[in-house]
């Protein structure tokens, strides 16, 4: 039970680390027309 949480833990960071990746992307790229950039 206890090997499953430290299994578990390592999936998440690699999928924030994914969702920040394509944050900073979308930020690169301009491409949808957002009021607070303007």
């Amino acid at each position: 039970m206890r090997q499953e949480t430290i299994v578990v833990k390592p999936a998440p960071t690699n999928i924030t680390r994914h969702a920040l990746k394509q944050s900073e992307g979308s930020k690169l790229k301009p491409s949808p027309p957002s009021p607070q950039y303007s």
